[in-house]
């Protein structure tokens, strides 16, 4: 049987941890709603010495979102944290390259790394799948992008393949980002498509990424989104994605990122 786990239990080994070594803890929070959330106390459980968050949403803890992620395995110790699914499995000269020299990016398919439950989402993504005149038997759904091997079978596709970025709930304008998410497809230098989220959020990707204020309308996109993804052109498309690749490889370096949060000399 499935029960929660106190809260407790989960931090104690790890505080102890940290407090052996004489190390400072932080706990990164990214489901703030979960069994080990902090949106009602917005204090560090015991032993811990401060919460790091992904998203603007959350003024209690510290902002610092994921950064760009295919680094190096020589990295500095301060970026290990940074680190995701995706770094080191994509050689990142290899993306550079692909995002410099494409001369065309022709989107064939729509791709979502996520799984339909709950009544929003659902509702969305059969928008999406079955509705939408550009999307409809174009889009599919993966939730098994963590190996190695799924990773790169992903960075394969991002000549041909627009992602879709969804909220838990689909339709919530104020919702956080999904920055973690985002930190490993824009890495690779994938378009991304994504419902509004919460404009603070939005700020800080602003140019990295296509926000669609209809993303959830069986009706059909903005006439900005659908002219930016095909009637603009293969060519346009992929000199937009060099641009917003640039823009979040220079504005998402972790050393950067933990410079703005005000950590980088702790």
């Amino acid at each position: 049987m499935n029960r929660p786990v106190p809260a407790q239990v989960l931090w104690q080994p790890f505080a102890a941890d940290c407090e052996r070594r004489d190390y400072a803890c932080v706990h990164y929070v990214t489901e703030p709603k979960g069994r080990d959330a902090h949106d009602k106390s917005k204090r560090p459980p015991p032993g811990i010495d401060e919460l790091w968050t992904y998203t603007r949403a959350h003024d209690w803890a510290r902002y610092a979102p994921p950064g760009y992620a295919p680094v190096d395995e020589k990295v500095e110790p301060r970026l290990l944290c940074f680190r995701s699914s995706a770094a080191a499995i994509v050689d990142p000269a290899q993306v550079d390259d692909r995002v410099r020299t494409s001369k065309g990016v022709a989107v064939a398919s729509f791709l979502w790394l996520g799984t339909a439950w709950g009544k929003p989402r659902r509702a969305c993504w059969d928008a999406l799948a079955t509705k939408n005149p550009k999307t409809r038997g174009r889009a599919e759904s993966r939730r098994d992008v963590w190996s190695p091997t799924a990773w790169k079978q992903v960075a394969k596709r991002v000549d041909d393949t627009a992602f879709l970025n969804m909220h838990k709930a689909a339709g919530d304008a104020d919702a956080p980002l999904e920055a973690v998410r985002l930190s490993a497809l824009l890495s690779l230098g994938a378009v991304v498509v994504s419902e509004p989220a919460l404009a603070a959020d939005r700020a800080e990707f602003a140019g990295m990424l296509l926000e669609e204020a209809d993303f959830c309308d069986g009706r059909g996109w903005t006439e900005a989104t659908k002219e930016r993804l095909f009637d603009g052109g293969a060519a346009a498309l992929a000199r937009w994605r060099r641009e917003a690749y640039a823009a979040y490889k220079a504005k998402f370096d972790p050393e950067a990122i933990l410079r703005r949060a005000g950590v980088w000399s702790l």
